[in-house]
């Protein structure tokens, strides 16, 4: 509904805010190749750097978090209605998969461009980024790569890796968190309990998705292999199985409070939106 659109976006917004200079370091990390962000920061002489790439997650990142919060609304909104099984975290996941898969198609084409500035040197990303995306290949590409502009595709099955099945577990851990956090006979939560929820949330969710982030951000590196089994296989040869969690510590490092500020402001606009309406509550 329209309040679930609303919160999710401005938690969106919020979060990548206060988060993305961890998320350029991770970037860069993850690739394998390119120069600590340490180094970037000297050689352009600025702290700006550190929000590169920002720019298009901006656009369309908010977007995407209204829509997982639509599909965890609505999990969450049919969980209460199954009486005969209260308390089922089912649908909750269910919902936080339905929401993960309808943003990677928006979320794909974003951290293309995310990445490739991200991984850019110097004081500016190439000028003709956007456009070299969005051409098709001429040669020496075969299939969907041959039809279909890289922004389209390059990316996106990793994405969806990365982002289904997380996302449903990211949604029913924050759930079944905050529910067992919740004081007995009572539906209040504290925000300190909101706080642990979303840190508990984050840590499970990346825990299962993280080999799909690093696998995501190969696929869409320039060069690199855009297919999914095939940046796995040259990853592996590299670094082998731990190739996979290279960065996990600085990711948990960004997503826990990404998604306790994420969880806290959703929970925070819902409720004032819902008090402007004359509704007061969790959603119903």
């Amino acid at each position: 509904n329209f309040d679930d659109f609303v919160a999710g976006w401005t938690s969106g917004a919020v979060a990548m805010l206060a988060t993305q200079p961890l998320d350029m370091a991770i970037t860069r990390l993850q690739s394998g190749s390119a120069a600590p962000v340490k180094a970037l920061v000297e050689s352009t002489r600025s702290v700006a750097v550190l929000w590169r790439g920002i720019t298009p997650l901006l656009l369309g990142a908010p977007l995407n978090n209204a829509l997982m919060f639509i599909g965890y609304g609505a999990g969450k909104r049919a969980a209460e209605r199954d009486v005969g099984n209260p308390g089922s975290l089912l649908p909750v996941f269910v919902g936080g998969c339905v929401g993960g898969f309808a943003q990677s198609f928006v979320q794909s084409p974003l951290e293309l461009l995310k990445v490739r500035w991200q991984l850019a040197e110097g004081a500016t990303a190439p000028p003709p980024l956007l456009g070299e995306l969005v051409r098709r290949q001429a040669d020496g590409a075969a299939g969907l790569a041959a039809r279909v502009p890289p922004l389209l595709h390059r990316g996106l099955a990793a994405t969806l890796a990365r982002d289904v099945i997380p996302h449903g577990v990211w949604f029913s851990s924050y759930d079944w968190a905050k529910s067992s956090l919740c004081a007995p006979a009572s539906d209040a939560i504290s925000a300190g309990a909101q706080v642990a929820a979303g840190a508990f949330a984050a840590t499970t969710a990346w825990l299962v998705g993280y080999p799909a982030d690093v696998l995501k951000t190969r696929c869409q590196m320039e060069g690199a292999p855009s297919s999914l089994l095939a940046a796995a296989r040259q990853l592996h040869a590299e670094s082998g199985l731990a190739g996979f969690y290279n960065g996990l510590t600085l990711k948990l490092a960004r997503a826990v409070p990404m998604s306790v500020i994420g969880f806290f402001v959703y929970e925070v606009v819902y409720e004032r939106l819902g008090r402007l309406r004359g509704r007061g509550g969790p959603p119903e």
